[in-house]
């Protein structure tokens, strides 16, 4: 007995230490909380209840602070444990509601989105440089999701498994997670980590944190440091992730196609991926709008081996778009930080066709300037040799009550042939006022006439601008909901073919608190051509957000012509296992050879067998040619995903075809 009141007089003690550190902050200006590591003698039980006697071993964290109003607090009490031992990380929180009826839990699928319901969150900064972060999040019925730095394919193993749990009571609920230490790419000898706490409160849509980054401006350096922290050396597994393919279509019969992923986190930092004949085929592509546009849109990156390190680690999009890349035979990337520079590496071959080349390399000399330069390079197929080029600086930080930032950037291409080396630059700067709820924001802009990048996505050649916007929010009503949004855009320049101008503003008026309704009205030139539009968006973001819809409409001329585009999208939720979306779409231009008409309709369904398994489809209706696809996906935390395809959901019109395909990830 006596040992427990020890420990729980210790436990005590240290948590008025970090008390009296998070008041002394307030007090005599903005200084991270220190939290002593403490060493777990047994591990806590993972149920989502706190009544593990160890937790009374360990320092907490309480006292969260508003997100959204600087220097209030939280409305609801919160406090977090923090624990480890040689293989785990261990946080526990105890999450105090005065109408614990209406904590919200909906979504059970394992990292299916979870922002609208009740929960909680740490961010892990195992390099403490203030630049990234691990993020962990449960909610209140335990469903997990997390954030791996630079991001990472979906597969659990792949990602590394951790576990959760959440438990309702009289006095709201409360969270355990166990997070492995396998898991993090720590270095040697580190003592230190970084933490950010983070809660939801749902019925309340309120946001809260510890420590206070957010008042009076945004600084990530006033994370806590958990200090003091003895880690084994770490473990660095290899793991591989191979499949098996089997695809069938009419008038091309059967295939069996195997393939091999590897990833291995290396002791300097630095993770390096190897994909040996990646499967492309089966990945479910964006669908794209039928709005009108000037330029290419960019459109996601959902192919696992491109989207694993691009978060952080890919040069800007001006020299490197990773949908430029088509299939390929292999392929090669290394993306980390190492030796305080952040470095990221992409090699693709397709054999006897392309060879291409990316890398960015980043150097932080503190969390809040960083000078970066990339270079991307393509041989072969129909394109000529290319090389781009492109060099930075970016700079943020706290000012006042809010922060400002900058960003410069150069690029040059370098192409054989005649034609194709040029230049390009842009320069942004951006200010914000949290209090006054003012945000100005300025940009420079110009792409040479030559300038090419065969890997990047570059919109426009030969064009020049300056622009201009601003938004304010009224201080009336609720400060988390302020009724009333303006903003203000103005831009001019050139290109190649005449002047351009831009003038347009918008205002947003919140109708309820689920319901939004917003005007905007916009006129200009574009290469001799008169620019005037205006429209109306409704929006409603209820409680649920498989339940949120849009509807807008937008009208005037657009390149001289007569313009008219609809939209209508919509989730629904007939019951807690199915989930169905629905998007309509129809534009109409007014040209002097005639009217052009497109419509596109989308239904997407999903079906939860289990919080592992489902039931997809996706019927797609775009310029009178339908497309139908059904699929199967089983996602387990251990052993073999599976996924099974009738039809082809990336072809314009609906295609006989199976296909069924079998990856198993596993640590070596």
């Amino acid at each position: 007995m006596f040992a427990r009141r020890s420990a729980t007089s210790v436990a005590a003690a240290v948590t008025l230490l970090i008390l009296c550190a998070s008041a002394a902050r307030s007090a005599e200006g903005a200084t991270a909380p220190i939290v002593p590591a403490v060493k777990a003698p047994t591990p806590p039980v993972i149920d989502g209840r706190l009544d593990d006697e160890v937790w009374t071993l360990s320092p907490q964290a309480a006292g969260f602070w508003h997100a959204s109003v600087p220097g209030r607090r939280a409305s609801q009490m919160t406090t977090v444990h923090m624990l480890y031992d040689d293989a785990h990380l261990y946080f526990g929180f105890d999450c105090q509601d005065a109408s614990p009826a209406e904590i919200k839990a909906d979504q059970r699928k394992r990292g299916g989105p979870i922002q609208r319901d009740d929960h909680v969150g740490v961010d892990v900064d195992v390099l403490n440089t203030h630049t990234e972060s691990y993020g962990f999040q449960v909610s209140a019925n335990g469903t997990q999701n997390s954030y791996i730095p630079g991001g990472a394919a979906s597969q659990i193993e792949w990602r590394g498994d951790w576990h959760a749990a959440a438990a309702t009571n009289d006095r709201g609920w409360q969270a355990e997670m166990a997070i492995p230490l396998q898991n993090l790419r720590y270095l040697p000898g580190t003592t230190t980590f970084g933490l950010c706490f983070t809660r939801y409160l749902a019925r309340k849509r309120e946001t809260s944190v510890w420590p206070n980054l957010l008042d009076p401006g945004y600084d990530n350096e006033l994370a806590a440091d958990w200090v003091g922290l003895d880690l084994p050396a770490p473990r660095r597994p290899l793991v591989a992730m191979p499949y098996l393919l089997t695809d069938a279509c009419e008038g091309e019969g059967g295939v069996l196609v195997a393939g091999l992923d590897l990833k291995h986190d290396f002791a300097n930092g630095l993770t390096a991926l190897a994909a040996f004949k990646p499967d492309f085929r089966t990945v479910e592509d964006a669908v794209e709008s039928v709005d009108f546009t000037y330029t290419e849109r960019a459109l996601p990156e959902r192919r696992p081996f491109f989207s694993e390190g691009a978060a952080a680690f890919y040069p800007p999009r001006l020299i490197f778009y990773s949908r430029r890349i088509g299939e390929i035979d292999a392929g090669l990337k290394a993306f980390g930080r190492a030796n305080g520079v952040s470095l990221g590496l992409l090699a693709t071959a397709k054999s006897g066709e392309t060879h291409d080349i990316v890398l960015h390399t980043a150097l932080k000399p503190t969390s809040k300037r960083t000078w970066w330069g990339g270079l991307s390079h393509h041989e072969g197929g129909d394109d000529p040799i290319n090389t781009a080029l492109c060099a930075g600086f970016s700079s943020w930080g706290p000012v006042g009550d809010g922060y400002r930032s900058f960003d410069g950037r150069v690029f040059w291409s370098q192409t054989a042939g005649p034609g194709g080396d040029d230049a390009a630059y842009s320069v942004s700067a951006v200010r914000r006022w949290r209090r006054e709820r003012r945000r100005l924001a300025f940009s420079l802009q110009r792409v040479g006439a030559d300038f090419e990048s065969v890997l990047g996505l570059v919109p426009e050649q030969g064009i020049h601008e300056a622009r201009v916007s601003a938004t304010l929010q009224s201080r009336l009503g609720d400060d988390d909901n302020p009724p009333l949004a303006f903003s203000f855009t103005a831009a001019s320049g050139g290109s190649t073919e005449g002047r351009r101008s831009e003038i347009g503003g918008s205002c947003t008026r919140r109708l309820t608190r689920d319901l939004r309704l917003t005007g905007r009205l916009d006129a200009g030139e574009r290469d001799g051509s008169t620019e005037r539009t205006a429209g109306l968006t409704l929006v409603s973001q209820p409680f649920d957000p498989m339940r949120k819809g849009k509807a807008a409409v937008r009208f005037g001329k657009r390149r001289g012509d007569g313009y008219v585009y609809a939209s209508l999208s919509q989730r629904l939720r007939p019951n807690s296992r199915l989930n169905l979306d629905l998007s309509m779409e129809h534009l109409r231009l007014e040209k002097s050879e005639g009217p052009e008409r497109r419509t596109q309709i989308v239904l997407t369904a999903t079906y939860d067998l289990t919080h592992e398994k489902a039931l997809s489809g996706r019927v797609s209706l775009r310029d009178g040619r339908v497309n139908l696809y059904l699929a199967y996906r089983q996602a387990l935390r251990s052993g073999p995903d599976v996924f099974a395809l009738l039809g082809d959901p990336n072809a314009d019109g609906t295609t006989a075809r199976f296909a069924a395909k079998v990856v198993w990830p596993f640590l070596l």
